[in-house]
C-alpha cells in the first residue's frame, strides 16, 4: 500500500492523465507491475504528521543543513 497526501499525485497515477509529471508516474506505473498487489490511496497530511511537516519545512525554509530526530512511539 504506498499512500500520499496529495490526491492530484494519486489520481494520476490511478488513471490516464500525465501531468506535468508525467515521467515521475510512468516509472510508479512501471515498478507497481513488479509486485503481485499494489494500492495507491490518498491520506490527508494529518494521518502523517512528521512527514507533513518535515515536507513544509525544506519547502519553506532557508536551505541550509539540518538533522530532524523523529520519535517514533508505539
Amino acid at each position: 500500500m504506498i499512500a500520499s497526501d496529495c490526491a492530484n499525485v494519486i489520481s494520476s497515477i490511478r488513471g490516464k492523465a500525465m501531468g506535468r509529471h508525467g515521467h515521475v508516474v510512468q516509472e510508479i506505473k512501471a515498478r507497481s507491475d513488479e509486485f503481485e498487489k499494489v494500492e495507491f490511496l490518498h491520506e490527508g497530511s494529518r494521518a502523517n504528521i512528521d512527514a507533513h511537516r518535515l515536507a513544509r519545512f525544506f519547502l519553506y525554509e532557508a536551505a541550509g543543513n539540518f538533522l530532524h530526530i523523529i520519535e517514533v512511539k508505539d
